[in-house]
């Protein structure tokens, strides 16, 4: 049986994922409407890398299309510990909410704050998997590009548990 520990740890592995389909909705008018859909792009981007990431428990070679290289080495250790204790973990039905955006002047950096409603179950190699377990992050994300012309990608993730349910 795992440990209240290892469970706490799985979950927080989740956070990086920021998994899920982005809704419609923000908080902030954060400028042009093609400014806005970059964002989105960038955090939906980054949500199916994050899902891949979580159930095969590698960085795949298209990861830095969405996401820095600072942003993906938290992610690479994550991943090489579950890929030693050979476990998996699998999203369903996970939901983004993009709460609020804020650009720089000259729109090439933005921080986003996004809701995530997460379900999930943890898969170990001999043992099935676990039960669903549903978790809500608040997630704060800064994207980054080099100009107003090239797409966002994110450079870093910080997020907060506020509830995990077994």
């Amino acid at each position: 049986m795992r440990t209240f520990a290892t469970r706490g740890l799985l979950a927080a592995a989740i956070f990086v994922a920021g998994c899920g389909s982005v809704e419609n909705q923000t908080a902030s008018r954060a400028g042009s409407g093609a400014t806005i859909v970059a964002i989105r792009a960038a955090v939906n981007d980054n949500a199916r890398l994050y899902a891949y990431v979580l159930w095969n428990n590698r960085i795949p070679s298209w990861a830095s299309r969405s996401t820095t290289a600072q942003a993906l080495d938290g992610s690479a250790d994550d991943a090489a510990w579950r890929r030693r204790r050979r476990l998996r973990i699998r999203l369903s039905a996970p939901v983004l909410r993009i709460r609020l955006i804020r650009m720089n002047a000259s729109r090439t950096e933005a921080t986003v704050a996004v809701f995530d409603h997460a379900k999930y179950r943890i898969c170990s190699a001999g043992h099935g998997c676990e039960h669903q377990r549903i978790v809500d992050w608040h997630v704060r994300m800064r994207l980054v590009r080099s100009d107003r012309r090239s797409p966002f990608r994110v450079a870093n993730v910080v997020s907060t548990a506020t509830s995990v349910l077994p």
